[in-house]
């Protein structure tokens, strides 16, 4: 699709504007507008504070209102520069042909500019709706903040900005043991499952789990140059933790310090960007999932780690500008991630994204947010080195054929009994269950063979192919549950010591004893299993009902009332299949 681009270069005392027939053209910045340029600042540092769960009361639509249209005038104070810009917004709310992009870049010199919040700008002229810049109701304008750096081998190599389906993408997950948690990276990596169980042929994930410094890059070098087959990834997926010191970001990766226990271990925002610098095929995107905000540090000296990332090479990142719940961070990521498996190209993504959480955003008990009332839908930054964004190319976007299809699961060994697909093991024997596009008619039993063979090796720890995407999500739930029991992330009704035993009595999942099992005792043993896997998920929702009845936070309230959705669905699923 065409892009109607209206690019701006701020330098110290002059804006530069590239649009249609105009190339560079210079016009002045605003002067004498000190009190202005505090209101911005004053209302920045209030955007960065960390404040109580949902913020509300602090600062609300009407103060985003004053935020952003103060932003527009220290921007656009040139009477003729401002006609410009009303020229392109009227194009963009015509045009359903082209997308159109307000490009911001900054020099150097005008590193107090650069560092201010413009994804809330707002242009008071159109009285008509509310218009938020970078989360327009009419989804009308794509807002992107281009780095002042040049030479990426993705400038030069335009066929790299369409991507052959699959989409790889790396997952890393750094999460230590510390009070103050705010993330839940197993939210995340479950909807990535559904993801590629969905789009089983548009998208690839690996999971790099748990980064230790001193193994980081050869971890890397393993999953990148693996035997089997390269996995260069298209965008690497960070969940973790970030700080400041000075000017300069530091990224928290992990030491292991006990049996499932790991302490912080920091690292400069040099030495990330580092482990990536030797990298013959880049990233297009660097997602940094980090809550506590990144900052763009000290822009004159290139310092800040999504600046650092963008100069190592990485040609788009993503990064959260302000400290974010959560929950809204998650629903950011799957909406941009659900765009891109609709063909739509990063800028159009993070649009997307941003516009849903303007103007659809829900709290934890169902009720809609007013539109604009919460600060996360300017807090994401598109920060680029090339103009053209990136995406899938698809034949047909809307929908993998998988998904018409696959509206069951199977067990590769009882292929004639069907599961619904919020199952995740069969109840006769145990095994894992697939999608019935994932094999043949004719290989069932083989591939079941081998699949459940590398899947029990793959999840213990210290296997090899322990950073495989589809096994490792147990490894996540490592708090102690009621009784003493640890239950698996990926099924309810299987605990990991189950599990462990399961696999030593298992050779390349085949059982080391033959039997002759009657029909009616295989029904037997199927209804004492759904029973007890009854009975565990029963005891996890009333647990999970008496945590949301102890907290007031609002972030815990959603995602406990979605874990305990889940379980419900689950428990009615078994009721039916016994009868009760």
């Amino acid at each position: 699709m065409k892009a109607n681009e209206f690019h701006i270069t701020i330098q110290r005392d002059r804006v530069l504007l590239s649009w249609r027939d105009q190339q560079e053209v210079p016009y002045r910045l605003a002067s004498g507008l000190e009190k202005d340029r505090l209101i911005a600042r004053i209302l920045h540092k209030v955007l960065n504070m960390r404040l109580a769960a949902d913020e509300m009361g602090v600062l609300g639509r009407d103060e985003f209102k004053v935020l952003g249209a103060t932003l527009f005038k220290l921007l656009f104070d040139d009477e003729t520069l401002r006609l410009q810009f009303s020229a392109f917004y009227k194009e963009a709310l015509g045009s359903a042909n082209e997308r159109n992009r307000l490009i911001l870049e900054f020099d150097k010199d005008a590193a107090d500019m650069a560092i201010l919040p413009w994804e809330y700008l707002y242009y008071e002229e159109d009285e008509a709706q509310e218009a938020f810049l970078a989360a327009h109701p009419k989804k009308c304008l794509d807002l992107i903040r281009k780095l002042p750096f040049k030479g990426n081998w993705l400038e030069f190599d335009k066929t790299k900005q369409s991507i052959e389906p699959p989409l790889k993408v790396l997952v890393i997950i750094a999460d230590p043991d510390r009070a103050d948690k705010n993330i839940n990276p197993k939210q995340a990596l479950v909807y990535f499952q559904k993801l590629e169980e969905q789009f089983s042929k548009q998208i690839n994930f690996k999971l790099l789990y748990q980064p230790e410094v001193d193994s980081f890059g050869e971890k890397l070098d393993q999953i990148v140059n693996n035997a089997a087959g390269k996995f260069f990834p298209h965008i690497i997926h960070f969940i973790g933790y970030s700080r400041m010191d000075g000017a300069t970001g530091e990224v928290c990766f992990v030491k292991k310090s006990g049996e499932d226990q790991y302490e912080e271990k920091w690292i400069s925002e040099d030495s990330f960007a580092g482990y990536f610098e030797e990298w013959t095929h880049l990233p297009h995107l660097m997602f940094l999932h980090i809550c506590d905000s990144i900052p763009i540090g000290d822009y004159k000296a290139d310092k800040g780690i999504a600046i650092k990332l963008a100069k190592k090479g990485i040609p788009f990142v993503i990064a959260l500008q302000n400290p974010t719940l959560d929950w809204m961070a998650q629903i950011l990521v799957e909406k941009i991630y659900d765009a891109l498996m609709q063909g739509e190209d990063i800028a159009t993504a993070t649009t997307e994204a941003r516009f849903f959480l303007a103007r659809k955003l829900v709290d934890a008990n169902g009720n809609k947010y007013d539109n604009y009332a919460h600060k996360i839908f300017g807090s994401a930054i598109l920060f680029s080195v090339v103009q053209r964004p990136f995406a899938l190319a698809l034949n047909a976007p809307k929908s993998d054929t998988s998904e018409q299809k696959d509206n069951f699961k199977i067990c590769a060994e009882h292929p004639d009994k069907k599961y619904s697909l919020v199952d995740n093991w069969c109840s006769v024997c145990g095994k894992k269950l697939i999608l019935p596009s994932q094999v043949s008619e004719t290989s069932i039993q083989e591939s079941a063979t081998s699949d459940a063979g590398q899947a029990q090796a793959a999840a213990k720890p210290g296997s090899k192919n322990s950073a495989e995407f589809n096994i490792s999500v147990a490894l996540l739930d490592r708090s102690p549950k009621p009784g003493g029991v640890q239950e698996s992330a990926q099924n309810p009704g299987l605990n990991i010591a189950d599990k462990d035993s399961f696999d030593k009595n298992k050779s390349g999942a085949v059982l080391t004893e033959t039997r002759t099992v009657s029909v009616e005792a295989i029904l037997k043993i199927e209804q004492e299993g759904l029973t007890k896997q009854l009975e565990l998920l029963l005891k996890k929702k009333n647990f999970l009902v008496l945590e949301q009845a102890k907290t007031n936070d609002a972030g815990q309230l959603f995602e406990l009332g979605e874990e305990i959705k889940v379980l419900e669905e689950q428990i009615d699923i078994i009721k039916l299949k016994l009868n009760i």
